[in-house]
């Protein structure tokens, strides 16, 4: 017989609404946008990656793919708006992360953009070196789980295991998917017999199951990021989105984290917690696929670029032409606007947003 393990969890129906998104992105002006990196935004490639390959005991098999162009230009622009901190959070490790953006990436915007590895125990943001979300972890554990790991490795053909600094992982993408979930359900089990007295979670995720200490997870270092944040000014927009179990502690920290009315330090706040694919989530809202997604950060990558733009003396004429048609010849602000542009051109940021959002719509 097959038996199901039932999670605690909500089942997730309400569809994101991107139009609603991208409206209340335009009105806040203190945002946190919280990625997943891993499967969701470069899915799994079977072309071998040496890094990866060198700690698979001669086996090749699916690893994660380079982000590509599109989504690092997306993302440079996000971290480019001065309103906008931009987390990207991977349970990979920390050097494959690292090679994601050139150092002059790095440079630039590492004030706006920071990034967690192996699912929060490192992260980097403000700062140049990475450093350690938590201290002192026991790792006692580790030699018992490899064991079991190995054992299943043996057993199933195309699985292997993956080593990290505070945490293992059991992969199994390249084996029969059929036999490979049912063993992975079984070492699941296993694991927690073994390790029952030991401080750590067994995940199982998509094709892998990942042993990982109860201390360390996205939830921590998101909590961590919000305090910080805070510390300066109040959040009034998070979009969270992930698409497996490993992001259910950054959904449900989100959840408890504005939900709560009494503690809550902004309750105006806009708050989008997003699972990408319809399951059992803690997050409010879902995404049919990643087309959506890449739909989703596209649109708020044009709309920080419009709230950034600059107006040439040739755009604000065209804008002084169309308002005296509309005011039947009378001369209106633009007017104004282009003699304080001067020859060169006017940069329209922290003025009226009415009359910012008049412009642009002028212009188009």
């Amino acid at each position: 017989p097959l038996f199901l393990r039932l999670e605690p969890q909500n089942c997730v129906y309400t569809h994101l609404d991107i139009p609603d998104v991208v409206e209340k992105y335009k009105r806040c002006s203190r945002r946190v946008i919280l990625l997943d990196y891993g499967s969701a935004y470069a899915p799994h490639s079977l072309v071998g990656n040496p890094m990866v390959d060198a700690r698979r005991f001669g086996q090749r098999g699916a690893t994660p793919s380079r982000p590509d162009q599109d989504f690092i230009d997306i993302i440079k622009s996000l971290a480019k708006d001065e309103r906008n901190t931009v987390f990207l959070l991977s349970s990979q490790e920390k050097g494959l992360v690292q090679e994601w953006f050139p150092k002059d990436v790095w440079d630039q915007y590492w004030a706006n953009l920071g990034v967690t590895a192996e699912n929060g125990c490192f992260y980097r943001w403000g700062k140049a070196n990475w450093e350690n979300l938590v201290q002192d972890l026991d790792l006692s554990w580790m030699p018992r789980a490899h064991h079991l790991l190995r054992m299943y490795t043996d057993r199933v053909h195309g699985t292997y295991i993956q080593e990290k600094s505070c945490s293992l992982v059991w992969h199994y993408a390249d084996c029969d998917q059929d036999w490979g979930a049912m063993q992975a359900r079984e070492l699941t089990d296993h694991l927690e017999d073994v390790l029952e007295n030991d401080e750590v979670d067994v995940i199982p995720g998509q094709c892998r199951v990942e042993v990982r200490p109860k201390t360390i997870n996205k939830g921590v270092a998101v909590e961590l990021l919000l305090r910080a944040i805070e510390q300066k000014k109040l959040v009034d927009f998070v979009l969270c989105v992930g698409d497996d179990r490993s992001d259910e502690d950054m959904f449900a920290l989100i959840r408890d984290r504005f939900n709560d009315r009494p503690n809550n330090p902004n309750p105006n706040c806009a708050v989008y917690a997003c699972t990408v694919g319809l399951r059992p989530s803690h997050a409010g809202y879902y995404l049919s696929e990643m087309a959506e997604l890449r739909q989703l950060l596209k649109a708020l990558q044009d709309t920080s670029i419009s709230a950034n733009r600059s107006y040439s003396t040739t755009d604000l004429t065209l804008l002084d032409n169309r308002m005296q048609h509309r005011d039947g010849g009378v001369p209106s602000s633009p007017l104004a606007l282009r003699t304080m542009a001067g020859k060169n051109s006017l940069k329209l940021q922290g003025g009226n947003l009415a009359d910012k959002r008049m412009l642009e719509g002028l212009l188009e």
